[in-house]
């Protein structure tokens, strides 16, 4: 029993833990009264949200628990086994448990205050998982469900919100209407207004209604629990909460074999086991009862770490308030500094309050590490360069459920299979990365056929690209080259805007053949990408492409300035691709942005490298535009695949490739000069085909041995003044 871990319903927590929180073996049966439960302990002052994390915890492991726990056995005590009823399982036999509802103890805090925080983070909870199943179109059954009207009064509504009771789900997913903790209600969303926020009645207008009941266990009614969804309805169980409580309430007497009166809280039957139980203040509940309540988890809430050795827990968390004093600014952080049933990760972790509680952000450190990295290096270092070890070899063809065979459902069965391929493909591997390494050196690549494979060709798969410029040399136009001609082919890509206004690089996306086709086709931009105002679907129809097709797979995230830590960023930048799968490529429009809005990431050196390897590992392209004279430079032509520089002078461009990560010829360089950028690449749509290309019409190549004097900031445009010199004529200065 309890050979998997269970996972803490704390978003970000179990990546700390591993997986979950591993729990002790079960007692055998007449062994409850000596089994020692999970012990953990919540250790921090004031504002560091003890409670709140507890609860969640007791939430989370509680729903865990009740999945996985085995049930009242004697409903599954059959005398005919014929009848197709299930036979008791002979752990089941053995343990014979059952779990009753879990509880909180609190010697200070109000029962009613205590079931108000449980219930709004459940609540805001389901809401924010009905936004994310939206998110994803194709699997948003989840709304047709009568949640709202199932959990919110709306007798006291308007006739126009009446009107629209039956759409309230989806105005829950689609984020036309919120959940507000503070008044337990549901609101419209209202245009930001900072005056509004000064307003007492500023959550009162918009309110729609207010949930109908305060205590989690009136949702567990047979009627509620039918509307709801079962992944919703499972959120919601009894839980019995003290608040301010008294001894006589609570304790019964109960006898050991050796006659010893003891007192047992909650009175429950030697049979049975709580899940899990949250005391507040160890000192008072040790002064009422002689023993820890019969559960599988106790969680205790300190605010002094002066009681962690009495309690001796299995599992300490310990919470903090850190004061960066350079930039006064609080951050909440924890740190698991205990777990002895097994490893977790080192360090300080952020942590913030939600609406649907804490949400932890694992630190950069534990998103680079790799466990057992060293312990595996020591074989692989042992083979050749051209073999791989079995690990590296599964690392590469990475565990998906995509296998349409149902055997590679399991992944026992899933590794052996690929244990086969990897013993008779392993020679056959080896050739075929020799021969690759030898057909890259017999290509005659020039750089307009380098380019076309950076910008238009490749395939996705997790390469970095830093575009570097001076101000106005084309950095953007390039990247839009790589923005549409993904989407050209179905790939979306994500734009991650550095406190830059929307709006205003909504503008700047245009698509870099508009000029090729605009002069091709002999029409205006209005006509341009076959668009036509009064029928926008007949090109569609036709076979052709439209332009908007393109721009249904160009996304903006926007993240404000401030203070934002990488460890947040990292956190909802992974949320991104875990919600959207189609994005394939991320493009930074203005990295030295960071230096004047986002302190933290500033001061953060690990920064660009955590980014290019979690692009690497969720196998998506990264591209970062930067200016020439930013100190994110040196950093970029390290850590990306590939570097490509701008250089304009008057009415022509030169592009470099620095560094090419597809081709080894060593030491090489590419140039090249482009009299009309505006026609450097066309696109085509036909019945017949489409594409999307690189003009090398437009492209003169050449040689250059070093781009020492590109990086000189006092010699500016001094290689295309060399080459046009070279070519016999000079630009002017």
């Amino acid at each position: 029993m309890f050979d998997n871990k269970i996972k803490t319903g704390i978003p970000g927590l179990d990546r700390l833990l591993f997986g979950g929180l591993q729990l002790p073996p079960m007692p055998k049966k007449g062994e409850s009264m000596s089994y020692r439960p999970l012990t953990v302990v919540i250790s921090g002052e004031s504002g560091t949200y003890r409670t709140l994390f507890g609860m969640q915890l007791l939430h989370g492991l509680s729903m865990e628990l009740q999945n996985e726990f085995p049930r009242d056995v004697e409903e599954n005590k059959f005398k005919d086994s014929e009848q197709g009823k299930p036979e008791m399982q002979p752990d089941q036999k053995s343990l014979q448990y059952t779990l009753v509802a879990p509880c909180v103890i609190s010697f200070k805090k109000q029962e009613q205050n205590l079931s108000d925080i449980l219930l709004d983070m459940v609540i805001a909870k389901c809401v924010r998982r009905i936004i994310k199943h939206n998110l994803n179109k194709e699997n948003c059954q989840i709304i047709r469900h009568k949640f709202s009207s199932s959990i919110f009064d709306f007798d006291g509504c308007t006739s126009i919100c009446q009107f629209d009771i039956d759409e309230m789900d989806r105005y829950i997913g689609e984020e036309v209407v919120i959940y507000n903790n503070r008044t337990n209600a549901l609101h419209f969303t209202t245009p930001y207004e900072p005056y509004m926020e000064n307003s007492a009645n500023a959550d009162i207008n918009d309110l729609i209604a207010r949930r109908k009941y305060n205590s989690m266990n009136e949702y567990i009614k047979p009627d509620i629990q039918q509307m709801l969804p079962k992944d919703l309805s499972c959120e919601f169980f009894n839980v019995n909460i003290y608040g301010q409580i008294e001894a006589p309430n609570l304790c019964v007497k109960d006898k050991t074999k050796n006659g010893e009166k003891i007192y047992s809280p909650l009175g429950i039957a030697n049979t049975e086991f709580i899940p899990c139980v949250v005391i507040d203040n160890y000192d008072q509940y040790m002064k009422l009862y002689s023993k820890a309540p019969q559960s599988l988890i106790v969680i205790y809430l300190e605010n002094s770490k002066n009681k962690i050795k009495d309690i001796n827990p299995d599992v300490w968390f310990d919470l903090r308030v850190a004061e960066n004093p350079e930039i006064d600014y609080w951050i909440n952080q924890l740190t698991i500094r205990k777990a002895i049933l097994q490893n977790s990760a080192l360090g300080w972790h952020q942590y913030k309050n939600r609406d649907y509680g804490i949400e932890v952000y694992p630190s950069s450190n534990v998103l680079l590490q790799r466990r057992r990295h060293m312990l595996k290096a020591i074989a692989r270092a042992n083979v050749d360069i051209l073999s791989d070890t079995f690990q590296q070899y599964i690392d590469n063809y990475r565990y998906v459920n995509q296998d349409n065979n149902a055997d590679d459902k399991c992944l026992q069965s899933y590794i052996c299979k690929r244990y086969e391929e990897f013993k008779k493909d392993q020679a056959r591997n080896s050739k075929d990365r020799l021969h690759k390494i030898y057909d890259s050196l017999r290509k005659d690549l020039r750089t307009s056929s380098v380019l076309s494979e950076i910008l238009v060709d490749k395939a996705i798969d997790g390469t970095s690209t830093a575009i570097i410029g001076s101000a106005n040399s084309y950095k953007r136009f390039l990247s839009l080259a790589k923005t549409f001609s993904a989407s050209f082919v179905g790939n979306h890509t994500l734009y991650i805007l550095l406190d830059q206004d929307a709006e205003k690089l909504r503008k700047s996306m245009v698509c870099p053949t508009w000029e090729y086709r605009n002069a091709k086709s002999g029409t205006n931009i209005k006509q341009f990408g076959k668009y036509k105002e009064h029928d926008s679907v007949s090109d569609n129809e036709s076979g052709n492409l439209d332009c908007s097709d393109c721009y249904a797979g160009i996304h903006f995230w926007d993240v404000r300035m401030g203070n934002i830590t990488s460890d947040e960023f990292f956190y909802y930048l992974t949320q991104q691709f875990e919600s959207q799968p189609k994005i394939k490529q991320i493009i930074i429009d203005n990295i030295p942005r960071i230096n004047y809005s986002f302190p933290l990431l500033k001061r953060d050196h690990l920064f660009l490298t955590t980014l290019v390897s979690i692009c690497k590992e969720y196998k998506k392209d990264l591209v970062i535009l930067c200016d020439r004279t930013s100190n994110y430079v040196d950093e970029l032509r390290m850590l990306a695949d590939n570097v490509i520089c701008t250089e304009r002078v008057e009415k022509e461009t030169h592009i470099y490739v620095e560094q090419y990560n597809g081709y080894n010829a060593p030491s090489h360089i590419y140039a090249c000069k482009v009299k009309k950028m505006e026609e450097l690449f066309y696109c085509e749509t036909h019945k017949e085909f489409h594409q999307y290309c690189l003009n090398e019409n437009r492209v003169d190549n050449y040689d250059i041995r070093s781009l020492d004097k590109y990086w000189e900031p006092s010699q500016p445009n001094v290689l295309a003044r060399i080459f046009n010199k070279n070519k016999g004529y000079e630009t002017s200065k």
